[in-house]
Order: C-alpha cells, then structure tokens, then sequence
C-alpha cells in the first residue's frame, strides 16, 4: 500500500473515531437533560396538584380532588399518580400502561431512562391531609432522544464525508512531489527522460529532493562517461589502422543488421596474393601507403560500403537495387574477386564461410572475377507449405547447447532449433524465423516451438529460449512461457538487433519476469542505440556475438563490457568452440560459456 493510501486511510479512521465519540458525547449530553427535565416535570406537577386540591381537602370533597387528579393524569404524560392519606395508605392510585415508544430496542437498551417520580404534601388550612406522588412517563422522551441521535448521526455522516474528502485531497497534494520525484527516478533509472525534481516541494521533502538530484546528476555522469569510454574503444576495434576503412567487426555489424531486416544485399570481396611479396620487395612502409590509397579509391568510387576484413580480404556490401562496380584501379596488387549475393536470412558465420569459399574456388581456378551462382530458392508459396507443415505435425528438432560456468559445471541449457529437410539439412533457426517473418508466420512458428519444446522431459536445470521479438508481443505465447514456467525453469532471449528494434521491450518482459521468467539478450554486438538502453531492460544475462568473440580476451573494448555489465550485475556468457585462447576467456569474470551443441 502506497503511503498516500496509508496516510488517507489512517486521517480518515482519525476522524471516523473523532466523530464516533463526539456523537457518543452529545447524545449523553441530550440524554442527561432529558433525564433532568422529566424529574423537574414530575417535581412541578406534584406541586401544582398539591395546591390545586387545597380548597377541596378543606371542604372534604374527595370526589372533586379525584377529578382534579384524573384530569391531571389523563394529559398522558404521567405513568402513576398515587394518593396517601396521613398514615401513608393509598387512598387513589392512577396507573397507565404506557404505549411502546418507536424507538428501536437496541437504542433504549443502550441509552435507557430512568422514570423520576416526585412527591408533595396535601394541606387543608393548617392540617396535613397526606401526599401525592407523580411518576412520569419516559415515552415522550425516549422518543425525542432518537429523533435528536438520528438528526446528529445524519449531519455528523455528512461532515465526516465531507472531511474524508477533504483530507484525502490535501494529502494527495501534499505527497505529490513525493510521487513526481519517484516517477522522475524511475524515469531516470530506465534512461526514459532526464531527472527533472519537482517544484514547491514541501519543507520535510527538499532534503529528499535534493540529494536524488544529487544523486542523478552523478549517476549520469557516470554512466555517460563509461559509455562514452565504450564508444571510443568501440569505435577504434573497428576501424583498421592501416587505412581507416572499417574492419571486420564492423562488418559483421552490418551483417546483423541486415540479417535482422531480412533485407536482399551482394558481397563483393576480393584477395590480395600479392601482398607478402610487395612488404619483402618494397617494405611494409611503402606497401602501407599503397594499402591506404587502395582504400582512399575504394572509398570514393562507388556506393559500395568497403570493410578491410583481414589483411588481404576487402569486402564491399551493395544493398538490394544497388550495382557493385567492378574494381579497375588495382596498382601494384594482383588479386582474386568474388560476387555474392544473399537473400538476408543468412547469418553472419554463414556469410563469412561463403565468402571463403568464393575467394578459394576463384583463386583454384585463378580467376581475377568469379561471380557465385545464385542458388535456386524456394518460392514464398513452397516455404509457406514447409512451415505450415512444420507448424501443424510439429517435425522440429531440438539440438542442445551446453552452457557451463568458468569450472565447467552445467549451469543452463539452450536449445537450438532445427527443421529437416528431406535431403537430409537441416535449416537453422534463422532461416526458420526470416521465412517466417517474410511470409507472417513468426508468431505461429514461435507458438510452435514452444508447443514443441513443451513435449520434452523436463530437468532440473535452466532453459534458454531463443525467441523472435514478435513473440514477446504475443498473447498466446506469452501464455505458453507460462504454462511451461510451471514445470521448467526457464529464460527467453532475443537477439540485440530486435532488441532495439522494439520500443515497448519492456512491457513486454514485465509480465513474464513477474513469473520469475529470466530474460536475456543474444548476439551482442554494442550496436547503436544498445548502450543507451541496457540499463533501461537490466536483463538477467548477455550472450555474447561474433563481433566480440574476435575482438579477443584481452581488447580494451571487452574489457569496457565485463566492467559495465559487472556494475548493472548483468551475466556475461561467450559462445565457445576449441579455442587456444580459452585459458584468456577463463581469466575474465565471465559467467560462463556456451558450448555448440554435439554433431
């Protein structure tokens, strides 16, 4: 409960308790009164009886002094009227039943009222004749006691509502620059707007107020300045030193990228195989200076964006409805060319393994332009048919990849989707998922895998759940994450280019980490705009891509990362093979490694 709430609900018993007790006291007060005024009446009575029945006790007319008194009594505002003589014997007793007042039994029970009875002396003259003694009927006061609770307890609900009101307004007003500086945190701490304090803040609340203000502006500079650390270490890795042109892992930034957007693109590549011999002929200065030309004139040539990949590998991307132009200006290099093209369903290793081949079969057949191919891709109507026939018969397969800690214990496991072909290959998940996003299937296929992986026999260890940023979105499998958290520990992931792509990321995830769902990012890159929001998402792990698995364990800029995850308690995993580097990785505070599944 929020303290407003508490505050409102606590005044508001305050006052329920105030007027509870003033109603209490002011009905007793009215009762006290009541009380006294019906002995006062009696009192009165008896007295006027006593002298109105002189002159008939003096002539000894006892039936006129009877009429006098029945008179008297039958107003109705008397319960008993009795007459004593001398020796105090009852010489006429008048005595009514009294009708029952409309007075609810609990109210009379509660606030009862004594009848008060009074007495006077019956003179003739000088002689004593006897009393007379009145007792008067509570009815008519208990009657108007009620009528005086009820009108009090009818303006006092009145008051009271109005005061509830009231007080819940001005507490509401008073705490709201509580709640807009909490809103101004929360905003701050998920990188949405900057910390902005409000205004006309209360005495006991401008300590508060400045020291978050306090706090924010350091907490921003802080993180402002790691990641522009980030950023320029970044920025370095990758360019190429030698010609400034971007190097291999801007390249495969490009790739993911593209691979994200499904989007058409050719690769023109080319080898340099002359290179040694031009450092040993006319030294690595010179063939520097050529190197940086090459690039210069690669630059300005054409629309091409061109990436030094290694130090004889050039690759050049040509987006769809763009024209690679062949190279003419080659100086003193010799070298082989290879064209590509690709349909933007492949992965980034994929894209890399093709160009290798291409560069190879054109240097075997020592040819200075090989253009590959175009492979025979299936239309969009035969991939629908394969999809939703993988969809319906539910025919994937689940390879697992193993995901350990520095000392090789199993901490987690990541499935890995397939679907077989009849040929025998099997088609990986990113092609899966790019076919499916081009045909609008992702989320019957997500829903699929999910079913798929539903029919597995649950363990005791950690599943992790590579989904498409569309399925987040998606009500249906949002409800199968949650049937399967029910049996399965569990944790979904997307890749750090959907990530970004999805400006309500969070919404989503909020619902499944509230069933203690882990979430964590795939293929991380540090693409633009992933700094500025990781610590608005704070997922529970990152996985690490290619870019900076090649970046190497001793790079400043993976240094930059273990040291910025670290501080948000992000863990870091790496996708390993057999690497002569491994004993470097182990010495980083990595949380673990994910190991390719078992051909």
């Amino acid at each position: 409960m929020s303290l407003t709430r508490r505050l409102q609900w606590v005044l508001a018993l305050l006052l329920l308790i105030a007027t509870g007790v003033n109603l209490f006291l002011q009905t007793q007060s009215t009762r006290r009164f009541l009380s006294a005024q019906l002995e006062s009446h009696a009192q009165d009575t008896a007295t006027s009886l006593a002298l109105s029945l002189t002159s008939a006790l003096q002539a000894n007319d006892e039936v006129m002094a009877e009429r006098i008194i029945a008179a008297v009594f039958d107003r109705g505002y008397y319960r008993r009227i009795e007459w004593h003589n001398v020796n105090g014997e009852t010489v006429k007793r008048w005595e009514s039943r009294p009708n029952p007042a409309a007075v609810p039994d609990w109210f009379a029970d509660a606030l009862p009222i004594e009848a008060p009875s009074a007495e006077a002396l019956l003179n003739a003259g000088w002689q004593q004749k006897g009393t007379i003694q009145v007792e008067s009927h509570i009815g008519y006061a208990q009657a108007a006691l009620w009528r005086t609770f009820v009108d009090l307890l009818i303006g006092s609900s009145l008051a009271l509502l109005a005061l509830i009101t009231l007080v819940m307004l001005l507490v509401k007003r008073s705490l709201a620059p509580l709640h807009r500086m909490a809103n101004a945190a929360h905003s701050f701490v998920h990188k949405k707007t900057a910390m902005s304090l409000p205004e006309n803040v209360v005495s006991e609340l401008q300590p508060l107020a400045l020291a978050l203000g306090h706090m924010s502006q350091q907490v921003q500079a802080q993180f402002n300045a790691q990641a522009e650390q980030i950023a320029q270490v970044q920025s370095q890795l990758q360019l190429d030193e030698t010609t400034r042109l971007p190097n291999r892992l801007a390249f495969l930034d490009a790739l993911a990228e593209r691979e994200a957007k499904a989007q058409h693109y050719a690769v023109l590549a080319f080898r340099l195989t002359n290179l040694a011999p031009l450092n040993a002929e006319r030294g690595y200065q010179r063939t520097n200076e050529l190197l940086r030309e090459l690039g210069q004139w690669l630059t300005g040539s054409g629309q091409l964006r061109w990436f030094r990949l290694s130090g004889s590998e050039w690759a050049g991307i040509a987006d769809s409805g763009q024209k690679p132009e062949l190279i003419t200006e080659w100086g003193a290099f010799q070298h082989h060319a290879a064209l590509i093209n690709f349909d933007g369903h492949e992965t980034s290793s994929e894209v890399l393994s093709a160009v290798d081949q291409a560069l190879n079969e054109a240097q075997q057949r020592k040819l200075e332009f090989f253009e590959v191919p175009r492979r025979q891709a299936l239309t969009a109507e035969h991939w629908r048919q394969k999809l939703l026939s993988a969809i319906q018969e539910l025919r994937f397969r689940f390879t697992p990849a193993q995901i350990t800690d520095r000392s090789g214990q199993k901490l987690a496991i990541e499935w890995l989707a397939r679907l077989p072909a009849r040929d025998g290959e099997l088609i990986s998940a990113g092609q899966l998922f790019g076919q499916a996003h081009r045909l609008g299937l992702t989320e019957s296929l997500d829903a699929a895998l999910i079913e798929t992986l539903m029919q597995l026999p649950n363990d005791e260890t950690l599943w992790h759940i590579n989904l498409t940023g569309r399925a987040l979105s998606s009500l249906l499998v949002q409800k199968q994450l949650l049937a399967l958290r029910k049996r399965q520990a569990i944790a979904v992931e997307i890749s750090e280019a959907e990530a970004v792509a999805l400006p309500d990321l969070l919404e989503h995830i909020q619902p499944l980490r509230a069933a203690d769902i882990g979430f964590g990012i795939d293929s991380v890159s540090l693409g633009s705009g992933f700094l500025t929001r990781l610590p608005q998402w704070r997922p529970d792990y990152l996985k690490l891509g290619l870019a900076l698995y090649e970046a190497g364990p001793q790079s400043a800029l993976m240094a930059a990362v273990v040291r910025m995850a670290s501080a948000m308690d992000i863990g870091i995993y790496l996708p390993v093979a057999a690497d002569a580097q491994l004993p470097a990785w182990h010495a980083l505070e990595l949380s673990g490694f994910v190991w390719p599944p078992e051909q």
